[in-house]
């Protein structure tokens, strides 16, 4: 009997156990870390971002159950033949089927469509750069060789970030009194975005294929928020951006903009 009590207690604490190991973030073998000074993010061989820690305090920033992608695909209309059977012929984003990491590059292959993405990481201190590097048709999917089709759009960076206090639409940034959370475009051709959920919002970096597709990136920021600035300047001198934030702080930014009404021809020099 006490054996038996024994054992009853022992696979109670392995199931405790084991539960507590499914629910936590801690990398294994089938996860990817990429992580600076500031954050840790730990990524799912299926694409999924699983934890987003802002190391100084520990937060967590993204919301956790959500299964969204970090990575897709899309087209405009399934524009395969056996796709076009199973799926209404409007946008259809398909999503990352496996990743892996290559020493400085993601790799990444996406689902039903055959395709296959190299995305650059670049680690600095204030910010993780993601550049997709290159979308290329691979000629295979788990099911079958597939023919080639058109990818219209892709997402190369794509995070379901805790709402917090504000949300700062011009610059795609979560952020209250402690933490910031941006994801933000590194050269003029990323298509930067969000999209808002019941208790957090989809920050996102991607492109457009009529406009362009290989060598477009974005940028991941995640800081203190009085740190916000500084760390969107050094984006901006790592990828020889406009000075934004220099701008921004200068004594003559409140000038940037001056309404005139009723001027006479007589007076006009004295607002000049």
């Amino acid at each position: 009997m006490g054996h038996r009590r024994e054992f009853l207690k022992q696979a109670g604490f392995l199931a405790v156990n084991s539960l507590a190991a499914a629910a936590s973030p801690t990398p294994g073998r089938d996860t990817i870390v990429v992580e600076n000074a500031e954050m840790r993010l730990v990524i799912s061989s299926t694409g999924i971002a699983r934890s987003l820690i802002h190391k100084a305090s520990g937060q967590e920033c993204l919301e956790s159950g959500q299964e969204i992608s970090m990575f897709s695909v899309t087209q405009e209309r399934p524009y395969d033949n056996e796709l076009q059977l199973s799926y209404p012929a409007k946008p259809k984003a398909f999503a990352a089927e496996n990743v892996r990491r290559e020493n400085d590059r993601l790799v990444v292959t996406f689902e039903l469509v055959g395709y296959e993405a190299s995305i650059r990481l670049r680690i600095a201190d204030s910010f993780i750069g993601f550049t997709l590097e290159s979308l290329e048709y691979k000629g295979y999917t788990s099911l079958r060789h597939k023919r080639k089709t058109e990818i219209d759009s892709a997402v190369f960076l794509q995070l379901p970030v805790r709402n917090r206090k504000r949300f700062g639409e011009w610059l795609n940034v979560m952020w209250d009194d402690e933490v910031a959370v941006n994801v933000l475009g590194t050269d003029p051709y990323a298509r930067v975005d969000s999209t808002e959920g019941k208790s957090f919002r989809i920050l996102q970096a991607g492109t457009v294929d009529s406009v362009k597709t290989n060598g477009v990136g974005g940028a991941l920021i995640v800081t203190e928020s009085r740190h916000l600035l500084d760390r969107i300047a050094k984006v901006e001198d790592e990828y020889r951006l406009p000075k934004g934030v220099a701008s921004r702080r200068r004594k003559e930014y409140r000038n940037s903009y001056y309404e005139v009404s009723e001027v006479a021809p007589d007076e006009i020099d004295r607002h000049t």
